[in-house]
């Protein structure tokens, strides 16, 4: 299991600021249009990745949680700017 945490955190996505708020517009789009019903019955919403073997997948509370996530990392980035 070491092998795949210390691979997983070198392969680790980084994002350009222009990247950062193009993937956070697509996780602003909405659940209920662009949710996708899996075979365990829960809905899901999956988002391509530059890697086309990559795909991430969110359930509907994911989802309100990475939005939240990259609201506060916006915010963050704002407060930055400001200080420079």
């Amino acid at each position: 299991m070491q092998f795949y945490f210390s691979l997983a955190c070198k392969c680790f996505i980084s994002f350009t600021n222009a990247e950062f708020s193009a993937f956070r517009t697509i996780i602003h789009s909405d659940f209920m249009m662009n949710g996708i019903s899996f075979p365990d019955e829960v809905e899901r919403i999956m988002v391509r990745t530059p890697n086309d073997t990559v795909n991430l997948t969110f359930t509907k509370e994911e989802w309100g949680n990475i939005k939240a996530a990259l609201d506060e990392a916006q915010f963050v980035q704002q407060v930055y700017a400001m200080m420079k």
